[in-house]
């Protein structure tokens, strides 16, 4: 006879789904399906993301606002549909002056935050990108790591403004990818059309990677329908261009004119994409070797792709297009291989180069380790690179703190200069005048910290240095001496002449006992110019070219 007893289950004893015996397996279950995640390729991508997070973050505690910057936070900043050398920035515009009015101008967290989501956003958008059009996924994810730690686009990197920069290019890249979908709906169309819109207002380097993307979008969802989707950003774009654009002074770095764009834009493109490729891989040799090879095989497979590919040709695209077009607007300004260019062009080269590699790999029956140990150690290169340019601009950063702690102590004190309208920081915040400084400070935007012997004498010669075009020549040209190009080093006292054959820059500062100012930057006019201080004696520190100097 079998005897049940009902006997109620008590505390230690009660079973229950969440801590019964049923639940370990399953808790063991999800542990080891996270563990069998993490070590996939996904789960090491977005590990990638998060240790470049934390380690951008922990470098940002050294950064700080730098030079562009302060375009869009001084209190007399322009319209917010005005183009900053010629970009539309409305967006950018409104997240500085949105963090400025919430945590003030001291505290960098807040703008490092932007750029960083921007720039790990742009990192796995071209992720995604390159396991569409067929990448390796393990080369692929690795390839990723490049944009997060890119040394050879390190001006980009941790330099808040250029959260404009980036995030348009990523924007631009959401389009690219929501025409990609195999479901295009009317929640895809809007986006398409919203996001188009957003990034064309946040930079011109939407420009041509919306282009790439409307290149996709006639392959996967026909011309007309594309024309469309894109009909209502390019009509933005035409009537923020005719009404503002048109009316606002241009940049004086653009080419001179169709004869020069013609025979000098070819090479500034070419140096731009192999250049930078060179800088990306350390040796510029192998670096256009490996751009060319990738160039080739490109147009070779162009007959034979698949539609696939169709993103990897799109970016390829967008690559030149960005270079043809900062040919035009900088090509009196930078050099092609300036590393801000060079990130963009890396992103957007990195879906063919990478489906090259992968193309290598299959053709000659490699083992993908192999390929992902070569980018492995491209990413390690690049991080080496990368840290250098980090600790300068922090440098620099701390340099301009104390030039503006100094220059309202001189304000204050009632030596401030009699032009309101000099700038006390001229090398890395050059937009800023002592009057929009004051103004930062009387705001509670900007608090001001110490300063040394340096940054006073560096400021002195902001506001008490003056050169100025003369009319004649010295009365005494016999103590004249020639200063060749170069640094020099030579002590003008508080009064002299200098002659120089045209447009010429120099390098001068007050010195104090053996302390010498850093470097103040002028152009002189052609002929004789006068260069005087009220505070103390000039030293010329360098000059671009030949001039004649008379103490």
């Amino acid at each position: 006879m079998n005897i049940e007893l009902d006997v109620p289950d008590g505390p230690a004893t009660r079973q229950t789904p969440e801590n019964g015996p049923s639940s370990i397996p399953a808790a063991r279950g999800r542990i080891r399906g996270l563990l069998i995640w993490l070590r996939s390729y996904r789960g090491v991508h977005y590990a990638i993301l998060v240790v470049a997070a934390l380690f951008l973050l922990y470098e940002s505690r050294h950064q700080g606002l730098f030079y562009d910057d302060w375009s869009f936070v001084v209190p007399d900043q322009p319209s917010i549909w005005a183009p900053h050398v010629g970009h539309w920035s409305t967006v950018p515009m409104l997240l500085y002056l949105g963090i400025r009015g919430l945590f003030g101008l001291n505290l960098f967290l807040p703008f490092a935050v932007g750029v960083i989501v921007a720039q790990l956003g742009l990192a796995t958008l071209v992720w995604r990108i390159m396991l569409k059009v067929g990448v390796a996924p393990w080369i692929a994810t690795t390839a990723s790591a490049l944009i997060c730690f890119l040394g050879a686009g390190g001006e980009n990197v941790l330099w808040a403004f250029q959260v404009g920069f980036i995030g348009a290019a990523a924007l631009s890249l959401i389009v690219m990818l929501l025409l990609m979908r195999e479901r295009f709906g009317i929640g895809e169309a809007i986006g398409v059309v919203v996001l188009s819109i957003l990034a064309l207002a946040t930079s011109g380097t939407s420009l041509p990677v919306l282009a790439g993307a409307a290149v996709v979008g006639i392959v996967y969802r026909g011309f007309w329908r594309t024309v469309a989707l894109f009909v209502p950003g390019a009509v933005a774009y035409g009537v923020w261009f005719v009404v503002v654009a048109l009316h606002t002074k241009g940049n004086d770095y653009h080419a001179g004119g169709l004869f020069q764009y013609l025979t000098q834009a070819p090479g500034y493109v070419l140096s731009m994409l192999a250049g930078g490729t060179g800088n990306l891989v350390g040796i510029a040799a192998l670096g256009a070797v490996a751009f060319g090879v990738m160039v080739i095989w490109a147009i070779y497979r162009l007959p034979s792709a698949s539609r696939k590919w169709t993103a990897a040709y799109a970016c390829l695209l967008a690559a030149v297009l960005f270079a043809a077009l900062t040919a035009y607007s900088r090509l009196n300004l930078d050099a092609a291989t300036s590393t801000r260019y060079v990130f963009l062009t890396t992103a957007l080269m990195l879906p063919m180069g990478m489906l090259a590699l992968t193309a290598l790999q299959k053709r000659l029956n490699l083992p993908v380790v192999g390929s992902v140990v070569v980018v492995a150690l491209l990413v390690a290169y690049n991080f080496t690179q990368l840290l250098p340019i980090l600790q300068t601009r922090a440098s620099e950063v701390a340099e301009t703190s104390q030039e503006f702690a100094a220059a309202m102590h001189l304000i204050r004190s009632g030596e401030g200069p009699t032009d309101p309208n000099l700038a006390p920081a001229a090398r890395y915040a050059p937009q800023v005048t002592a009057r929009e400084l004051e103004g930062m400070v009387d705001k509670g935007w900007l608090k001001t910290g110490s300063y040394d012997e340096i940054a006073l004498l560096t400021v002195q010669s902001s506001f008490d240095v003056h050169v100025t075009a003369a009319r004649e020549a010295p009365a005494n040209t016999g103590t004249c001496e020639l200063a060749p190009s170069g640094a020099n080093n030579i002590d003008l006292g508080s009064d002299a002449s200098i002659f120089a054959s045209g447009a010429t820059q120099i390098q001068y500062g007050l010195t104090e006992g053996t302390a010498v100012a850093r470097p103040i930057t002028v152009t002189l006019s052609y002929g004789w110019n006068t260069i005087r201080s009220t505070g103390g004696d000039i030293r010329l520190i360098g000059v671009a070219s030949t001039v004649r100097v008379c103490p």
